[in-house]
């Protein structure tokens, strides 16, 4: 049916009329016209029927209704013969039409009271009416809801003959998402961001189905057009055009409260990355996931959130019976709880084809407790022979390596693995030696402070450099205390590091004898000794001659920290920039270096043609260095980055912003800089898995079969209350009655057992399971209390006591008495006498 504007003729009203009626309806909702208005009869019911308990014959009053883009509305006459609004229904939350059982004229709408509502009648509001054209009245109600109900499963359905289900209207952009939005946002009264709608058009324009908005205009709360995001889940929960969705390093805490909401029904969502949005993870996520088995989820990033308490539950009871597998779960820094990291991993070892099947694990700094390090001990040793495991980050858990050291090398196909931050025992070291052999894709190993001894650093190096299937390493042992004796045990071991690429070696108290040793026995091409030095010109001069015999380094930061800066004497180190034809990155920030030696760079970076990138903050410059620099950008044609110079020493900001303009401006003429990968950070941007390709779950080997993790202790583990929460259509079944069991024999229970509180409220606290082996029980050491004033319990075991004789109750005393009679007397102006009814004598 086309769009059937509104009239006077249609209402039967005057014009005057008609236009109060517009008017209270733009009360209710913006952007929005009025399709079809009439006369009707009809009543509105909370039952599900017309013929309620209370009225048989329940009266069908007059009354005029309009139904818009997005909502239907009823209007009855009131005083002076005004019109005014009765009812207002969203079209999103209607159910059902059927016709009336008793009144074959009368046609029956279920709407829900909120769109968050279980569907259940009584959760139902019911509208019933009798219209002179009924087939209009439906047909506008099914075109209006077709223009915002694509990707939408859950749609309302028509319960008699004559109607057929009307299709959402095809070829619309990014696939009826921005109609959906709008519907949504006109449910929830918040008027549709342009600014949003714009950002995601120029996303479909390109075809980019991976939606992050972490840039986009709105997401930043602290701003007058901040984004709301509850709109923003609820299309997406019904849209089929997006892979993924991203809010990242910008902190809104309501992401977590949106993502809920798009897994209830979203069958298309692989990717949800919320890292570092400081979002509080809600219970409803894992719930919803679990309520919607044809999720598609398969990389999960809660990096720098709040997973606590019943979400960090609900989430390991939601992994046990996961339907395939998830490559990638994140959880660094979540907050979590030992009781939560002891329930996820009961849930890795009661699922183990996703444990199998999983790619990257980060629970780095989450505080690990004895339990908790023995049960990931546990399920590591177990898993890893096994694993497709190819990042794990166990970083500042407290983690005792040495309990794990034997396993970790049995990971066939680990690729990064980050111990820093953990502890070693002195029999521990040995072990860790031992694994430098056994990898075979290893690239990035980071054991950064754990203190571990430099003979041990040693041999371990020594079987990581002469590991012949090893290439291209990125190591990480900064931190450890190596100092100058300790460099001079590990030149041996470093001579052999032919396959070396990267090399962090921070903060270990190198001084000049160290780092002097390090240069002269080192081949690398990215080199980071960040905090390792002092004032010193010979130590310069040993840089200056690194950087003249290593033509392979690219990358190169000597930054100075607190006690540790080179000052005027990093002059020198600039002298190796002439014969240098490698280095494009360098970082001498933090030096204290004043403008002379800049004055020195620069004129070496005039005849320079690599050098792309310096940072070289907090180093004393004063106004006359950003001249200098501006007049060496005159010459040089390659640098394209510097740092934003802060904690210098100009006074005048102003001066600061109006020569850092002219500087940028000419870093920008010599073309986009391209930052290189940092293999040392754990982060990777995992793509987005295409649509349907899912991988199921892996097939468990027999030898994990024995291993499986006792069902009572995981059930009991992950038991929350469950919430009641909307389903897929699919999933909500109708109760039948259940078929008579045979000869009483007790039905056989399906593989995955309901989890707690699925099918029915929790039921009262258990005593704990009995122990399934030979020990005796444990004795009940707690004697039941005596009554007051009756004889001793008998001794465990024995016949139960009889009841004792109730108390006598207390008799009446004055101080009774006179506070009953205070009440009783007291008055005060028109108020009724207060009467008391004593019942602390015993009453027959």
């Amino acid at each position: 049916t086309n769009w059937v504007p509104a009239s006077m003729e249609q209402f039967g009203l005057k014009e005057k009329e008609l236009d109060a009626i517009t008017s209270q309806l733009e009360k209710y909702t913006t952007d929005d016209t009025i399709l079809l208005g009439g006369k009707c009869t009809g009543n509105t019911y909370a039952p599900p029927d017309i013929e309620s308990k209370k009225s048989k014959n329940p009266k069908l009053s007059k009354r005029s209704f309009a139904i818009t883009q997005y909502r239907l509305f009823t209007l009855r006459k009131g005083a002076f013969s005004r019109m005014n609004i009765e009812t207002e229904h969203h079209l999103l939350n209607l159910r059902d039409i059927a016709r009336s059982k008793t009144y074959e004229s009368v046609i029956q709408l279920a709407f829900r009271k909120s769109f968050d509502d279980v569907d259940d009648p009584s959760n139902f509001i019911y509208l019933n009416l009798k219209l002179d054209d009924e087939k209009a009245f439906i047909s506008c109600i099914q075109t209006s809801y077709s223009k915002f109900s694509a990707g939408i499963d859950d749609c309302f359905s028509i319960s008699f003959e004559g109607y057929a289900r009307i299709d959402p209207v095809a070829n619309q952009l990014c696939e009826g998402f921005f109609e959906t939005y709008t519907a949504f946002c006109n449910l929830d009264g918040t008027p549709p961001m342009p600014e949003f709608i714009r950002f995601v058009e120029d996303l479909c324009s390109k075809g980019i189905r991976e939606l992050d908005i972490s840039e986009c205009p709105g997401i930043s709360s602290k701003s007058t057009i901040a984004l709301e995001l509850t709109p923003i889940g609820h299309a997406l929960a019904n849209s089929s055009y997006f892979s993924s969705f991203e809010v990242k390093n910008i902190q809104r805490k309501e992401a977590a409260s949106a993502v809920a909401l798009i897994f209830r029904t979203n069958r298309f969502i692989s990717k949800l990355d919320l890292s570092h949005s400081k979002s509080t993870i809600v219970p409803e996520f894992a719930t919803n996931i679990e309520d919607n088995p044809d999720n598609q989820l398969q990389i999960i990033d809660f990096t720098d959130c709040s997973l606590r308490n019943e979400a960090e539950i609900n989430f390991a009871r939601c992994l046990r019976t996961f339907p395939h597998v998830i490559r990638v779960i994140n959880f660094s820094n979540a907050s979590m709880s030992n009781r939560g990291l002891v329930a996820l991993l009961y849930s890795f070892q009661s699922n183990w084809g996703l444990s199998i099947g999983l790619e990257e694990f980060d629970i780095s700094n989450n505080s690990f407790n004895s339990e908790t390090s023995a049960e990931f001990c546990t399920w590591i040793s177990r898993v890893s022979a096994y694993s497709q495991l190819k990042r794990l980050n166990i970083q500042d858990t407290g983690l005792n390596i040495t309990e794990i050291t034997n396993h970790l090398s049995d990971f066939n196909h680990i690729e990064y693995l980050n111990i820093s931050g953990n502890r070693f025992e002195k029999n521990g070291c040995v072990e860790i030696v031992r694994i430098g052999k056994k990898f075979t894709e290893l690239k990035t190993l980071c054991i950064a402070r754990t203190s571990i001894p430099s003979e041990s650093l040693k041999l371990l190096l020594m079987n990581l450099f002469t590991n012949e299937v090893l290439q291209d390493l990125h190591l990480d042992i900064s931190g450890n205390e190596i100092g100058s004796k300790g460099m001079a045990v590990l030149v041996e071991a470093l001579k052999l590091g032919h396959n070396l690429h990267t090399l962090k070696i921070s903060n270990n108290g190198l001084k000049k004898k160290g780092s002097l040793l390090l240069f002269q026995n080192i081949k690398v091409v990215k080199l980071n000794m960040d905090g390792n030095f002092s004032s010193n010109i010979k130590l310069c001069d040993g840089i200056s001659a690194f950087l003249q015999q290593n033509p392979q380094l690219t990358s190169l930061s000597i930054a100075g920290t607190s006690g540790h800066r080179l000052g005027e004497s990093i002059y020198q180190v600039f002298e190796g920039f002439e014969e240098n034809v490698g280095l494009t990155e360098l970082n001498i920030s933090g030096n204290n270096m004043g403008d002379i030696p800049l004055a020195h760079l620069c004129n070496k970076l005039r005849m320079n043609s690599t050098l792309q990138s310096l940072v070289m903050d907090r180093n004393d410059l004063s106004l006359n260095g950003l001249f200098t620099i501006k007049a060496m950008l005159n010459y040089n044609n390659t640098l394209k980055h510097i740092d934003f110079p802060l904690n210098h020493k100009i006074a005048d900001l102003n001066d600061v912003y109006t020569n850092w303009t002219d500087i940028a401006y000419k870093l920008a003429i010599n073309g986009k800089w391209v930052k290189q990968e940092n293999a040392l950070l754990f982060k990777k941007n995992w793509p987005a898995p295409a649509d349907g390709n899912v991988i199921a779950l892996y097939d468990v080997p027999q030898a994990l079969h024995e291993h499986a993790v006792d069902e009572a202790q995981a059930v009991a583990r992950t038991q929350t209350v469950r919430r009641k929460t909307r389903r897929r259509p699919e999933a909500i079944v109708a109760p039948t009655e259940a078929p008579p069991v045979p000869n009483g024999t007790p039905p056989v229970p399906s593989e995955a057992p309901p989890l707690p509180g699925h099918e029915a409220p929790p039921a009262p606290r258990e005593a704990p399971p009995v122990p399934t082996n030979n020990a005796p029980p444990i004795p009940n050491i707690v004697p039941p209390m005596p009554v007051m004033g009756g004889p001793p319990p008998p001794p465990t075991g024995g016949a139960p006591p009889p009841p004792a004789a109730a108390a006598p109750m207390p008799a009446p005393t004055a101080g009774r008495n006179a506070l009953l009679s205070s009440i009783g007397d007291f008055k005060k102006g028109k108020l009724k006498k207060t009467e008391t009814n004593d019942r602390s004598g015993p009453t027959f």
